[in-house]
């Protein structure tokens, strides 16, 4: 019975033994834990555990039994009560890319932008600065930054004499956060520790206008930077160190930078490529805040643009340090045709001044770093089979595509230095570009240049012939093309190594002039490559003339010896390869009663 107030009263025509009292119908006063009174077609209620995904407290809160692991996933599969039951890191990937799953169980894919990939979904990231995320109006100074890693360090600037500009459209159609050189700078709240000492990992999408050192973010004083110089290309200090890559280098060019240190080696990426790597232990010793556009102490303010800034709590491997920057890349619009120069001490510039090395030089003859990105990977000292063993795992897992280039200049130093055999040396350039060339890169072999170097073995000069021979008989079996240096009348020559005008004293580097000699070979190389990606084929007729192509090629011909074959009436030099680049709208025919066929390669 139920009284005016809503209130359950005892019934005046029913006993208590009934079931029925002031508590209710039929439900105990008290509930026994976890169970609730449920009453059945006869009026009588009773106790009934509760069972099955529902856990009930005595408090009266219930909850859910698990049926996966909690985590962010890029995919997961649900029951049919809407569950999570298992889930994925697998990142579903562009069409025309393949996905691959790393160690951290993160996915990088070559040849496709994985489109929903963000840096968030990595663990340790403790600090994403991004400028699209600001709201600011055009020009108006930025006082406060969010991080956007959900760790809490915004980043601020209460002064604003001293406060950088926001601009909407200043990296490639992209908003960045512009330091002025003088005065602006901002500053993290601090969440540097010893925690970072063997963990760190430092990413920023920047760009410099200005020609001196300067710094984009700095911890602890001058324990650590990050900044730029003219010559000396991406200026990091480390342990009270630097650590510095070597031209191509332009001011003006955005570019991704990726710095980490994992208590064994400190690393530096550029644009996805790992450009130096050195070996260092002990503790990096971050602590405090990071200052963002100039030293902790001052002086060194940054005299440009800074789209994106990233820390993370952990050495990044590399399939997910390239995730971020395949995803940085695709935002700021830096995904060009890439130009990778890999080798030694001649490909690092030695002896060389200003940019002008070999790379340096091929960059500027092809267009210029707005047209390519690239990346110097030349080491002093560094052997084919070093580059086979160290380098090429770098060299693969960077973002690439069809379009970009390696090039390689090996060998020099296994024969004159290491005393290796010629088949041994050709033997690790082969299977050096045929790696790189099967990751979907075009690959460029350059010859051996001379040396006679005071501690050089004495059979060089002949296994180089023999390793050089062999290059250019068979190049065609494992690369995309031949920058054939070693054929030089000067770089070539063992006789010439004595000649300043193009050696250093050492008799092994070139100087400014011969570097841009063996960069025009390898100019000319990669040219031929980018027009001319097709193979043709074809017959010469002993009479009359055969127009073969409308652009220049090179080709390779069959039958009869060099002399019998003539390209607009003049014959075609012989040389051991039986190769020879013709001139567009070439005419050839073949001599006598011969028939000849050639082989377009580019």
């Amino acid at each position: 019975m139920v009284n005016s107030n809503g209130v359950v009263i005892a019934p005046t025509n029913f006993a208590a033994a009934n079931g029925f009292n002031t508590n209710g119908a039929g439900v105990s006063a008290t509930l026994a834990p976890a169970k609730i009174y449920i009453g059945n077609a006869l009026s009588n209620a009773a106790a009934q555990a509760v069972s099955g995904d529902l856990t009930l407290a005595t408090n009266g809160s219930a909850s859910l039994t698990a049926s996966g692991t909690a985590g962010t996933y890029a995919q997961a599969t649900f029951d049919s009560k809407g569950r999570e039951t298992s889930g994925a890191a697998v990142l579903p990937i562009n069409a025309g890319g393949t996905g691959q799953t790393t160690a951290s169980g993160a996915a990088k894919a070559f040849g496709a932008y994985p489109n929903t990939f963000l840096p968030t979904m990595l663990p340790n990231l403790t600090l994403w600065l991004r400028a699209d995320s600001l709201t600011n109006l055009d020009g108006v100074k930025v006082s406060s930054w969010t991080d956007s890693s959900g760790s809490g360090n915004t980043t601020t600037q209460g002064t604003g004499a001293n406060q950088p500009t926001f601009h909407t459209n200043r990296i490639n159609l992209m908003p960045a956060v512009t330091f002025d050189g003088s005065a602006t700078r901002m500053a993290t709240p601090s969440f540097l520790s010893s925690a970072y000492d063997k963990a760190f990992t430092f990413i920023q999408v920047a760009n410099k206008v200005g020609t001196s050192l300067r710094v984009t973010s700095a911890a602890g004083g001058t324990q650590w930077f990050s900044g730029r110089e003219p010559n000396s290309g991406y200026y990091y200090q480390p342990f009270g160190g630097t650590i510095i890559s070597s031209p191509p280098f332009d001011n003006t060019q955005p570019c991704i930078e990726t710095f980490r240190y994992d208590g064994t080696n400190v690393t530096l990426r550029i644009n996805g490529v790992t450009v130096q790597t050195s070996p260092q232990s002990g503790n990096l010793g971050l602590s405090g805040a990071l200052t963002i556009g100039d030293l902790a102490a001052g002086g060194f303010t940054w005299d440009g643009d800074i789209g994106d800034m990233l820390v993370f709590n952990a050495s990044l491997s590399d399939g997910d340090a390239t995730l971020v920057e395949r995803y940085e890349a695709g935002k700021y619009n830096l995904a060009k045709a890439k130009i990778i120069f890999e080798g030694d001490s001649i490909t690092f510039g030695m002896h060389s001044t200003g940019t002008n090395n070999y790379p340096g030089d091929v960059v500027a003859s092809l267009g210029g770093l707005a047209s390519w990105s690239a990346a110097n990977m030349g080491i002093s000292g560094r052997t084919a089979a070093t580059m086979l063993y160290s380098d090429t795992q770098s060299i693969i897992n960077s973002q690439h595509t069809a379009s970009d280039i390696v090039v390689i200049m090996a060998g020099s130093n296994d024969l004159a230095v290491n005393g290796t055999s010629a088949a041994t040396t050709y033997s690790y350039i082969v299977s050096l570009c045929q790696l790189i060339q099967l990751s979907g890169y075009q690959v460029v072999i350059c010859t051996i240049t001379a040396r006679n170097g005071s501690g050089d073995n004495g059979g060089f000069d002949a296994n180089r012939l023999t390793v050089n021979s062999n290059i250019r008989l068979n190049w065609r079996t494992f690369a995309n093309a031949c920058a054939d240096v070693g054929s030089d009348a000067v770089l070539g020559q063992s006789s010439q190594t004595t000649n300043t005008t193009y050696f250093f004293s050492d008799q092994i580097h070139p100087v400014n002039a011969g570097y841009v000699l063996l960069a025009n070979y390898v100019t000319q190389a990669i040219t031929r490559l980018q027009m001319f990606p097709a193979s043709i084929t074809g017959t010469i007729a002993p009479t009359g003339w055969t127009n073969i192509t409308s652009i220049p090629c090179q080709l390779v011909w069959s039958g009869g010896t060099a002399t019998n074959f003539m390209a607009n009436s003049t014959p075609w030099l012989t040389n051991s390869s039986g190769t020879v680049i013709v001139a567009p709208n070439a005419y050839l025919k073949a001599a006598g009663s011969l028939t000849g066929v050639y082989t377009g390669i580019y």
